[in-house]
């Protein structure tokens, strides 16, 4: 479990029925701040040869292929789950608004017409595109979480779909 500067490893989950368990200890789990998560991969000191489900945002200032190749080199088969919430998908805004980033840089102000809303939009798939690409160019699988959908209805079947599980 990578979180802030924290690393930690995971339970080892097994088969399908493990799900409830895995789903159980990631709900316990707080997401918070932002995440190096070369470092954190770094700081763990024994990995089991495996599958490790990588689940972020992406968003990563070195990007993702530097993690993606060291858990690679560690002898992982990984899959990059991107849970993204709705608000992050089609945000609702309008008019003249204040952005506070959750991961901790300055705030921004904004005027959320049409045409920022649609600059948006084509800013958040170009990133979506780059994570995929990134994925996909090194073997990894990638399932991204529509947080329009509920989480219940859509992970399982997509893991599947995606013949992650």
């Amino acid at each position: 479990w990578l979180c802030g500067d924290r690393a930690e490893p995971s339970p080892v989950y097994a088969g399908r029925r493990a799900y409830p368990q895995l789903a159980g200890f990631v709900k316990e789990q707080a997401f918070e701040g932002t995440t190096d998560l070369t470092a954190c991969v770094k700081k763990i000191e024994a990995m089991p040869r495996g599958m490790c489900f990588l689940i972020s945002d992406g968003y990563q200032s070195e990007g993702l292929g530097q993690v993606l190749d060291l858990l690679r080199y560690r002898r992982q088969e990984t899959a990059l789950v991107q849970p993204l919430s709705a608000f992050e998908m089609e945000p609702a805004l309008e008019g003249a608004v204040r952005l506070k980033d959750a991961e901790g840089a300055p705030d921004m102000e904004i005027l959320a017409d049409g045409a920022a809303l649609r600059q948006y939009q084509e800013t958040l798939q170009g990133f979506l595109r780059e994570c995929r690409g990134t994925c996909h160019s090194r073997g990894t699988g990638y399932l991204l979480l529509d947080g329009r959908k509920p989480f219940e209805d859509a992970f399982l079947p997509a893991l599947s779909g995606a013949q992650m599980i």
